[in-house]
């Protein structure tokens, strides 16, 4: 069996998903390549939506922490919060690409990339709404809760 795959860039808001950037599978994002997601994926977006008041969340990768990556934020006039790298449990866009992957596995079930785009398209466009966002913005803190129970270690749902 082939492995169809893209790279796929997207966020979650409180309003529901951003745009979303789709890229070829065996693109490298470094840190001009991740400037260009964020202009093409999140700056409009985010102003037409929060007028350049809300915050980007990303995790310790190094294109978001490499210096043209942090330039551009400050040009662009972007505030961020830093988020545990290695630490799925407690990303909520991460139970997004889960529900996706699902969905394209069940649902979908592309058989070339172009299909693969267009079900990932529909996905984000139909499906993921802004009150499945929101509740996967509060699952975060159930999950903060039952990650300090457990004094830091990893937990599944």
């Amino acid at each position: 069996m082939c492995l169809i795959e893209v790279l796929v860039w997207g966020g979650i808001s409180w309003k529901g998903p951003t745009n979303l950037v789709v890229l070829d599978g065996s693109c490298r994002v470094d840190a001009v390549e991740y400037c260009k997601i964020l202009r093409d994926g999140y700056v409009e977006w985010e102003r037409e939506n929060f007028g350049g008041k809300s915050l980007l969340v990303q995790d310790n990768a190094p294109c978001h922490k490499a210096n043209i990556t942090k330039e551009f934020l400050k040009r662009e006039e972007i505030e961020t919060e830093d988020w545990p790298a290695e630490s799925p449990d407690l990303n909520p866009v991460e139970l997004v690409w889960g529900e996706m992957k699902r969905y394209l596995k069940t649902t979908w079930k592309p058989t070339n990339v172009p299909h693969l785009v267009e079900g990932i398209n529909e996905f984000w466009t139909n499906v993921l709404t802004a009150d499945k966002c929101q509740n996967y913005i509060r699952h975060v803190h159930t999950q903060m809760r039952r990650v300090i129970e457990v004094d830091g270690k990893p937990v599944k749902d």
